[in-house]
């Protein structure tokens, strides 16, 4: 797997002072979350697992329910992550969707040359490491709640 260059040869960016990588156990919902840096851009992608025995731990569930930044990227049972975590089953969602015109140290601003056409098409803004972390909590309460027969929040920001 191609792997992000050292940090010291990344461009100046508020990237610079960020991790690259957080896997935590949400408190309210006791799933396992996790926001890891692309592996080509350096943008934020976010995973959420919840157990296999989770009512939406299948392929075909309806990702249009959850609202979460750029909508459900992944689902399924398997992160090509290292290390890798075992287990469970696995909703993800990334940060790097030029309809949010978002933007990273190696995902440089490739719609300049389209504003010239396009002048109401959005300034690229760059989703923090924050604002993943955020995400990924805000998802993480979505599945919880769907474990228990309820519908997912229909408040929040899918940012």
């Amino acid at each position: 797997m191609v792997k992000l260059p050292p940090k010291s040869e990344w461009p100046p960016g508020p990237w610079l002072d960020e991790p690259d990588r957080c896997d935590w156990i949400d408190e309210t919902t006791r799933y396992l979350c996790i926001v890891n840096r692309h592996w080509a851009y350096g943008t934020w992608v976010g995973y959420v697992g919840i157990p296999e025995k989770h009512p939406c731990a299948r392929r075909d569930i309806n990702t249009d329910l959850f609202r979460v930044h750029g909508g459900i990227t992944y689902v399924g049972d398997f992160l090509m992550l290292d290390p890798n975590p075992e287990g469970g089953f696995w909703f993800g969602f990334d940060c790097a969707h030029s309809g949010h015109a978002d933007y990273g140290p190696f995902l440089p601003d490739m719609l300049g040359d389209l504003r010239a056409d396009y002048p109401d098409w959005p300034k690229p803004t760059y989703k923090t490491f924050e604002f993943a972390r955020d995400q990924c909590r805000y998802l993480a309460l979505q599945l919880k709640a769907m474990e228990s027969g309820s519908p997912p929040a229909t408040h929040g920001s899918d940012g």
